[in-house]
């Protein structure tokens, strides 16, 4: 303090350093970081009502003690970062205060990214507008011109040194495998399956002396992709890790994967002919194998019922042939409101809203996300935004299905079901593990009900592994993801069933587990066509995703209409497919 007034940067600062001492030395990087809370985000809608920024709790500051300068007003005025020409206003201050480089700040908050809009609207949307002139003036200055972000946005990077198609293959050591370590990424596991896991690295260790395994996991809802492309595109990628479905293709397509086609050729344990046809389409790209597949499984393939309720209830069972109006027509029948308080201690319904739900629904209706061609957004067919309104029905309407809020209070529909709170849950092979750890719980599965015109198809969870093409021991690498897939598919079936992606394995996939579950049929109806998809678009699902999300939040919260909400969505959808 200086009298009666605090010393403040950038003002003072000759009174608070010496400015002959202040230098920058050679060849220093100035890295900025962007807390990115002065837009309108879908997420700060949701939570704070529509249009709130941090901006709303600046103006409501006030001076608490003598001195204390509240509020507060931006010297530039409250500018919003979802508009490119406020990071041009932005830029030319930080080339000017000698700042090269942005690390933007956001966030993966219930299933979906968070607080992006602000990189992904404002900054990215202005550096591609500008000329290549403005960009070597930019340079020039002393401004990298680019930006590091926190959590990557979800292009995919080019490999360094890499060709388009991979197919060579490094000469083995003496042992047919290179030795030393080899590091593996993981993602999304659960405490049995890291047990499998670590079970058969020990055994691989053993088996291959001279080798180590690095294992990495990151938990789900961790950022895994935007990790991965950090990583490979920093030159240090892992020798082997994590792919799913829609991934493969636009990561091969730049280079990032090893080609497997050339083990296949040689290895006497697999070829090309073992693959399941879903199998190898999903691990491939232009004909050649990128992503060995451990298996795979559809969303959401259950529901899941408390048998102790149907049987109070004196209701019989639900069968797989059950339709969508089948399931609601029962579940009217199964509500507990023992005190007649409006607030039931025993809901009908729960299911957490993400893509995987919402495109069975849409899929299962006949209806799609985008055209054939993937160029324009197919929401406003009646067929998809019917599908939606139904579900949203059960909640706003129907009133037997847990709302948005009550699902988020419960901790999601897996853990209301597991807690007795709720009959049916529509939900995921993983969640077997789970419920069979739940003490005192009556429960029972079958495959999720049917759309009323009779259809129905899910969403394919493709669980597969990769080899990084900068990977240094590649066929270490792949005897690892080929004894995985050996290993893993028959030890995983008790807590999380998938279907094998290789022949040879299928008979692991009838177990007592699967037929507790009702998954016989899903041998069978894996094999027609149009029964398991993935939605498209390629390394763009995810803000695609993301978009639509935001708008059926608000179906789901009452405050949308679905047919609104689809077109809403389309025309974000649309300029998001267009944009190269």
């Amino acid at each position: 303090m200086t009298g009666s007034r605090a010393l403040r940067l950038p003002d003072d600062l000759d009174r608070l350093v010496n400015p002959t001492l202040i230098f920058r030395p050679e060849h220093l990087i100035v890295a900025c970081y962007v807390f990115p809370h002065y837009h309108r985000s879908a997420l700060n809608d949701r939570l704070y009502g529509p249009g709130w920024t941090e901006y709303v709790l600046m103006r409501g500051a006030r001076s608490w003690f003598s001195g204390h300068a509240q509020p507060r007003t931006p010297l530039l005025g409250e500018l919003d970062e979802r508009e490119p020409a406020t990071w041009e206003r932005y830029i030319d201050l930080a080339v000017d205060a000698g700042v090269d480089v942005f690390i933007f700040d956001w966030y993966w908050y219930g299933n979906e990214p968070a607080l992006h809009e602000a990189l992904e609207e404002g900054f990215l949307s202005f550096y591609r507008k500008i000329s290549r002139r403005e960009m070597l003036r930019l340079a020039g200055a002393g401004a990298i011109g680019a930006f590091v972000a926190a959590c990557a946005p979800p292009a995919v990077p080019v490999a360094k040194e890499t060709s388009e198609a991979q197919a060579t293959v490094a000469p083995a050591g003496p042992p047919g495998y290179e030795q030393g370590e080899l590091k593996v990424l993981v993602c999304c596991y659960s405490p049995p399956d890291l047990e499998v896991r670590n079970k058969f690295n020990a055994d691989f260790v053993a088996a291959h002396p001279g080798v180590q395994i690095n294992q990495e996991l990151l938990p789900a809802g961790q950022n895994y992709f935007e990790k991965l492309q950090t990583l490979i595109a920093a030159g240090t990628s892992p020798d082997v890790f994590d792919m799913w479905e829609g991934y493969v293709q636009p990561y091969a397509a730049n280079g990032a994967l090893l080609n497997l086609d050339p083990f296949l050729e040689k290895d006497p344990k697999v070829k090309r002919d073992d693959f399941l046809p879903a199998a190898w389409a999903g691990g491939s790209w232009k004909d050649s194998l990128y992503a060995l597949l451990i298996g795979f499984i559809p969303g959401p393939v259950s529901l899941y019922f408390n048998a102790a309720h149907f049987d109070q209830a004196g209701i019989g069972y639900p069968t797989s042939e059950w339709t969508w109006d089948d399931m609601r027509d029962t579940a009217k029948s199964l509500t507990v409101d023992s005190n007649s308080d409006g607030t039931p201690e025993q809901w009908e319904l729960a299911f957490d809203l993400w893509f995987v739900p919402w495109l069975y629904w849409i899929w299962s209706n006949g209806g799609d996300v985008f055209n054939k061609e993937e160029t324009k957004c197919t929401l406003t067919d009646p067929k998809a935004f019917e599908a939606i309104q139904y579900w949203a029905d059960l909640v706003n309407v129907e009133g037997i299905a847990l709302s948005p809020s009550m699902l988020q209070s419960m901790q999601g529909g897996l853990n209301a079901f597991r807690t007795g709170a709720v009959s049916m849950y529509l939900g995921n092979a993983w969640d077997t593990g789970t419920l069979k750890e739940a003490a005192g719980l009556s429960w029972k599965a079958v495959l999720s009900p049917k759309a009323n015109s009779g259809n129905r198809v899910w969403y394919m969870h493709f669980q597969c592994w990769s080899i990084s093409s900068q990977t240094q021991k590649p066929n270490t690498a792949w005897e690892y993801i080929r004894d995985f897939v050996f290993a893993y598919e028959p030890a995983v079936q008790e807590v999380a069933p998938t279907i094998p992606g290789l022949k040879q394995l299928l008979n692991v996939f009838d177990n007592p587990t699967t037929q507790a579950l009702g998954y016989e049929p899903l041998l069978a109806l894996a094999t027609q066509p149009d029964v398991l998809r993935i939605p498209g678009a390629g390394a763009k699902w995810d803000k695609i995703s993301g978009l639509i999300q935001a708008e059926l939040d608000l179906v789901f919260a009452g405050e949308k209409a679905a047919v609104e909400a689809a077109a809403a969505a389309c025309s974000k959808v649309d300029e998001e497919l267009a944009r190269t």
